[in-house]
């Protein structure tokens, strides 16, 4: 099997993109970024949670906005 090199960034139950990083928490920084502009309300919401999750079999890491880690 290939080795997944992205992760799988939502934000609520909406997808916002795949991105490379070296940690869950970079891949999301690097989501709100690419997409601030474009969904600003939601990424803004202090009740969103953003997931990332690295191929389908793998745990799924969930931050808020601040980058604190959701359990």
């Amino acid at each position: 099997m290939a080795k997944v090199k992205k992760y799988k960034v939502m934000a609520g139950e909406q997808f916002i993109g795949h991105y490379h990083a070296k940690s869950p928490l970079a891949a999301v920084k690097k989501a709100i970024t690419a997409n601030y502009r474009y969904r600003k309300d939601l990424l803004e919401d202090p009740s969103t949670i953003f997931s990332a999750q690295k191929g389908s079999m793998n745990a799924v890491y969930k931050f808020v906005a601040s980058g604190q880690a959701v359990r």
